[in-house]
């Protein structure tokens, strides 16, 4: 495994591990997400405004259906769809929030596009979760999978293929 991909997933890892995030606490983005109406679905629809990796967040409540954080005071509900998710808030406030902010690995155009939510041929894995965040596991069971499936919208998936835990193939991607 690359040194870069090791390193990256050590972070990750590390970050993992984090206790259960605590209402009323800060926290930092791990991955960029989008919403829409302040709200954003776990089925992790890749429309509307997109929130970037690192930003400042407060966990404001935690509930057995979803959860709420704070932006600046803008309200984001956290919406999930259990039959696609395959887990619960908690868990997926877990893979949201870390207490520190992230290092983002790579070079100043990795960085770029992995802030940016841009996909690119040649991105580990932990590159995309960082650019996408997880996929629905419905459709990808692990992320030690090598097909992943994202969707667009309701109607439109995006698959990606990873090699060598390095992302080889997907519709759009440069």
């Amino acid at each position: 495994m690359p040194l870069l991909s090791l390193l990256c997933l050590l972070a990750l890892s590390a970050h993992s591990l984090a206790a259960t995030p605590i209402v009323g606490s800060t926290y930092f983005t791990k991955y960029n997400f989008k919403i829409e109406k302040e709200r954003h679905l776990t089925t992790n629809y890749w429309r509307g405004e997109m929130i970037p990796i690192n930003t400042p967040v407060v966990l404001k409540s935690i509930g057995a259906k979803e959860f709420t954080i704070s932006i600046d005071g803008r309200l984001i509900v956290f919406k999930n769809v259990r039959k696609f998710t395959l887990r619960d808030p908690k868990v997926i406030a877990e893979e949201l929030l870390s207490p520190s902010r992230l290092t983002i690995p790579g070079n100043a155009e990795r960085r770029d596009d992995i802030e940016s939510g841009t996909l690119r041929f040649g991105m580990t894995k932990q590159e995309v979760i960082m650019t996408r965040g997880y996929p629905p596991r419905h459709k990808t069971s692990s992320t030690k999978a090598n097909r992943w499936v994202y969707w667009s919208s309701r109607f439109v998936q995006r698959t990606l293929v990873f090699r060598n835990n390095v992302l080889v193939e997907g519709r759009g991607l440069h």
